[in-house]
């Protein structure tokens, strides 16, 4: 997928006019071209595991599609957008992420595998992000189905309901400077031909939107920095916590105040400050991992695993 130039205005993709209560959702679905569940919580996030021999894959239909319309997935932004496709959608499916945090307003992302969850770190880690918008509906289905045509390729379609399947993109990346639509791909099937063509068909789409598009494929996601960032963003804020303010907590103040005279090793920085405040023992391990998430103190993130040991200091302003 090649890069085009973003447009930085650009807010709500959606050409389907939600807003009107006249409007027939049992007509605009039938207009759209006829041509994992065992869970474990951990915090504010939920991962799901699929059951042995249980699977049910994702099936739209003209009533889900009317239901989605009404719902108004893929609609707007921060907080308030709702993605495409959701985990309940599903009864059961493989490794599947539920996870909120402060930069989009606790809302609870939709993860559909491990390697969306490593991409959404990386875009959560991102300083210049402002959103991220996971399960994106690439709307109307008109528009995808014409590219499709122009290119020569077969669009998603149900046979079953002679339904034209709306095309997603994994992740809309809203960062300061502009938009970028994001592929989530396993490198197995990234040069399988109906791959190549759905991609395709989305980088088009975009194309004429005036936003870029990029493919992540797994094998730079299931890396140790993946997992760096995930034990980074296990200690996030959590809904009910205020953000990091100079003088709110003697803990966390001490911790900076270690650090400013210059790098030190995360274990020996846990240790100096529980010996100054006289707390017991690696009580300073959960508050440098939350003062890491909040971009206050900084490590290199490709240096090893980080959980082992790391260099510790001030994150320049």
């Amino acid at each position: 997928m090649h890069a085009t130039k973003a447009s930085p205005g650009f807010e709500q993709l959606s050409e389907l006019d939600l807003t009107k209560k006249s409007q027939d959702l049992s007509a605009v679905a039938k207009r759209l071209l006829n041509p994992a569940v065992s869970g474990r919580a951990k915090g504010k996030e939920v991962i799901r595991t699929r059951k042995a021999g249980v699977w049910s894959p994702f099936e739209m239909n003209p009533q889900k599609l009317e239901r989605f319309l009404r719902e108004g997935r893929g609609m707007g932004s921060g907080n308030a957008y709702r993605p495409w496709i959701q985990v309940n959608d599903f009864s059961s499916l493989g490794r599947v992420h539920r996870t909120s945090s402060a930069l989009t307003g606790y809302r609870t992302h939709h993860l559909l595998s491990d390697n969306e969850y490593y991409a959404y770190l990386e875009a959560w880690w991102d300083e210049e992000m402002l959103d991220i918008r996971e399960q994106y509906p690439l709307l109307p289905v008109a528009l995808t189905c014409g590219i499709a045509a122009e290119l020569g390729f077969r669009h998603p379609y149900s046979t079953k309901y002679r339904l034209a399947i709306p095309l997603t993109t994994d992740l809309l990346l809203v960062r300061k400077r502009g938009l970028e639509a994001v592929a989530v791909v396993e490198d197995a099937h990234y040069e399988e031909q109906r791959t190549e063509e759905k991609l395709a068909i989305a980088e088009e789409f975009w194309r004429r939107r005036g936003v870029p598009t990029r493919v992540a494929l797994s094998s730079t996601l299931k890396v140790q920095r993946s997992r760096n960032l995930h034990w980074i963003y296990q200690a996030r804020r959590a809904p009910t916590e205020r953000p990091y303010a100079p003088g709110a907590n003697p803990l966390h103040d001490c911790l900076v105040g270690q650090v400013e005279g210059g790098p030190m090793s995360f274990w020996e920085l846990a240790f100096r400050a529980d010996l100054a405040l006289c707390l017991p023992m690696g009580t300073s391990i959960a508050a440098i991992r939350w003062l890491l998430a909040e971009r206050v103190l900084s490590t290199d993130i490709d240096d090893g695993d980080i959980t082992k040991d790391c260099e510790i200091f001030v994150r320049s302003k």
